[in-house]
């Protein structure tokens, strides 16, 4: 699912149906070149607040909104809530990070 963004240009939402659970992420920013453990420290911060979503980094380094359901909780009002949750996340943390990562525009 892809969404547009004021920050961006547009967010895309990756879903991954297993046996139990749906796992869902953001691609949310490439590998940092610089600041790196400012920004560590921020998106730490920000995921200890955070309902149904983390900041989460990948194999090599880029940084994902991330999260997981399990099947017998998954409604359309749950999915709508998911959606709406990394929606406002993106919103809200995109342009701080990038100014963190990359330095002021």
């Amino acid at each position: 699912m892809r969404f547009t963004c004021d920050g961006r240009d547009a967010t895309t939402i990756y879903f991954d149906l297993h046996e139990r659970t749906l796992r869902y992420e953001v691609y949310f920013l490439p590998t940092p070149p610089k600041n790196l453990l400012e920004l560590y420290e921020f998106l730490l911060r920000r995921n200890h607040g955070m309902y149904g979503a983390r900041f989460s980094l990948g194999p090599e380094g880029d940084v994902y909104l991330v999260g997981r359901v399990a099947l017998e909780h998954l409604s359309v009002e749950e999915l709508d809530r998911i959606i709406g949750v990394l929606y406002e996340l993106t919103e809200r943390w995109f342009q701080a990070v990038v100014r963190i990562a990359y330095g002021p525009a």
